[in-house]
């Protein structure tokens, strides 16, 4: 249920991390349980619970009227259990380091303005999705059991997390001729779904903000094993394109927040716009002469990188 990728998209920043985006050719992916969004992963468990719930009662109950509750035993009641549980305490357990870089489809949007963008005295950068499609090709190179790497749609709609669940993870297959084993299995299977593609789902709440996002994901044991996030140096695929090696961490507040430095030897390329932000304190030449001064723009006729003001106002 995947749809296309628009040609452009979006990604509201600060003034200050816009200039750090240009001046180190290079995005940060952060650690997504330090959001803005206190409901990150946790909500998309939630839904994973309530389908796992109805799949088993309902198996349950049709072997009970058609077959017999023997087949059925205390151990299966307590391993389905302790599924249901795992996926409660899948966020405090931190099972899967994730860490996004968030986009979205709407190039001059108040409320990203307001939520991303410092008030609206940020910055928007417009990325040409051809280029963010090529994380994908990246990803299949260095899939394994414990990393992962996707550039995908954030999705919201009930009919999509159906498709979660039902279709995907085989939810739908479960019949009462089934073993016991055999559900467990595809409840199981529900859970891993679950973890691999949290990131991805929101509450439709925030279906407004149309967003995409570069995921990496690693298992928080291999962290603790001293293993770190990488991708340059384990496969030299499209590296003139992007490398992943700087895993560190900054403060944000009161705590420490991981986060990947994605480094983009093609800059040029991969942007097609700058909006700046309605309540921004720099102007289009402003920016023109900056980006002038770093090598991303020849002269103040080059309009390669297209540089446009906000068309909001609000104060």
């Amino acid at each position: 249920m995947k749809n296309a990728v628009p040609r452009v998209l979006y990604h509201y920043c600060s003034l200050d991390t816009f200039k750090n985006i240009m001046d180190n050719k290079s995005i940060w992916l952060s650690d997504i349980r330090r959001s803005n969004d206190s409901m990150e992963l946790k909500w998309i468990m939630g839904q994973c619970q309530e389908y796992m719930l109805k799949a088993w009662v309902e198996y349950a109950r049709t072997v009970q009227k058609e077959r017999g509750m023997d087949i059925i035993t205390t151990e299966h009641f307590d391993f389905f259990q302790k599924l249901y549980n795992l996926a409660e305490k899948y966020d405090a357990e931190d099972d899967t380091k994730n860490w996004v870089f968030c986009l979205s489809q709407k190039k001059d949007d108040l409320g990203q303005w307001r939520g991303y963008a410092d008030d609206g005295q940020g910055i928007s950068i417009g990325f040409n999705s051809a280029t963010l499609k090529k994380i994908n090709y990246i990803g299949d190179k260095i899939r394994s059991s414990s990393v992962d790497l996707k550039f995908e749609q954030v999705r919201y709609s009930k009919k999509e997390i159906d498709h979660l669940f039902f279709d995907l993870a085989g939810l739908s297959k479960i019949n009462v001729n089934m073993s016991p084993d055999e559900v467990i299995e595809y409840i199981k299977r529900a859970l891993g779904f679950s973890y691999m593609f949290a990131p991805f789902y929101k509450n439709d709440k925030f279906k407004d903000e149309k967003e995409w996002r570069i995921v990496y994901s690693m298992y928080f044991e291999d962290l603790e094993k001293g293993h770190k996030p990488g991708v340059a140096n384990e496969q030299n695929v499209y590296s003139d394109v992007f490398t992943l090696e700087k895993y560190a961490f900054t403060q944000k507040g009161i705590t420490l927040v991981s986060y990947l430095e994605m480094g983009l030897p093609q800059i040029k390329r991969a942007i097609h716009s700058i909006t700046i932000g309605p309540k921004a304190c720099v102007s289009a030449m402003d920016i023109r002469l900056y980006l002038m001064s770093i090598g991303l723009l020849e002269n103040i006729d080059d309009t390669s990188i297209k540089i446009e003001q906000s068309n909001i106002s609000y104060r």
